[in-house]
């Protein structure tokens, strides 16, 4: 979820705090390549933005940590059939480009794939 008063880079910042390496503009330059329209929407507030634009915050958000591992819990949840596609495009992107991991995909009933990954 993202903090809904605070506008779409402030909750990317947040994530910043957590940051191992770089600078917090090299963060967000890393989130905005991913995520354009991030940057479009980076001074409204995060609570009016859609729901896709708040999953891609709070995927961006988990970025800005340098994560070793990031578990995503039911990403497409309530999002409009192409918001979801654009979802898991980026995601496999990002798996595909910042990591060494192999991936598999699971499905549960008639839900859209999930992305799972192990070393």
């Amino acid at each position: 979820r993202v903090f809904e008063h605070l506008t779409v880079e402030e909750n990317l910042k947040v994530g910043a705090h957590l940051r191992k390496t770089g600078t917090v503009r090299e963060k967000l330059e890393l989130v905005y390549r991913y995520f354009p329209r991030l940057r479009e929407k980076r001074n409204e507030t995060a609570g009016f933005v859609s729901g896709g634009e708040q999953q891609m915050t709070v995927v961006g958000r988990a970025l800005m940590t340098e994560p070793k591992l990031v578990l995503l819990d039911e990403p497409s949840m309530g999002l409009a059939p192409k918001l979801i596609h654009e979802i898991f495009r980026i995601i496999t992107q990002l798996n595909m480009e910042l990591s060494s991991r192999d991936c598999g995909e699971h499905r549960a009933g008639n839900r859209d794939g999930t992305l799972f990954c192990e070393r």
